[in-house]
């Protein structure tokens, strides 16, 4: 080996340090975890099947098989997508796990760019209904603490949440909204 080569292969070495040290620099505590691999899967809607495409980049569309339906807003990061009768109305709604940019602080309308630790995105959960006009949002949630780190639908339209603590919970649709149902009674 020469002294070039050994050169260039300290040089890649230190410079794969150096951008392993910058991302851990750069990524702070509430900035999106994007999906490790590009995924997808189906849709049972009104309409009939349709298919859906996470990537890894983040991005998220509802497609045809053919032609793009839907899409999420390119300013976010969509982390996680499932589908089931969540509100247990025959028809299966679509979840999507979602980290975007700002919130309202403490008050609203006031919108925030970051928080007090720095923090520039929030992850939330925002449903959606298949419509005859296409893809619509039903519910949306604020900002959520703590933090999803995975999550689940079982069979009977419930979402198993398992948060960033390593707590796991289990939520179901009610009237307006997911409401935590193995959580301890609560005094009076």
């Amino acid at each position: 080996m020469t002294w070039a080569d050994t050169a260039r292969r300290r040089l890649a070495v230190a410079g794969a340090a150096l951008l392993v040290l910058l991302a851990a620099v750069l990524a702070r505590p509430g900035d999106p975890r994007l999906p490790a691999a590009p995924a997808a899967g189906t849709w049972q809607t009104p309409a009939g099947a349709l298919g859906w495409q996470l990537s890894a980049a983040g991005g998220f569309a509802v497609t045809d098989g053919e032609t793009t339906l839907w899409q999420a807003d390119p300013a976010w990061r969509v982390t996680g997508a499932l589908t089931g009768d969540l509100d247990a109305d025959g028809a299966d709604e679509l979840a999507l796990l979602v980290w975007r940019r700002g919130f309202y602080g403490p008050s609203r309308p006031f919108w925030r760019e970051a928080d007090a630790a720095g923090r520039v995105y929030t992850q939330h959960i925002f449903l959606y209904d298949w419509q005859p006009d296409g893809v619509q949002p039903f519910w949306m949630s604020s900002g959520l603490d703590p933090q999803v780190a995975a999550w689940a639908m079982a069979d009977d339209g419930t979402l198993a949440i398992r948060t960033a603590g390593g707590q796991d919970t289990r939520w179901a649709w009610r009237s307006w909204g997911l409401e935590r149902i193995d959580a301890p009674a609560r005094k009076m």
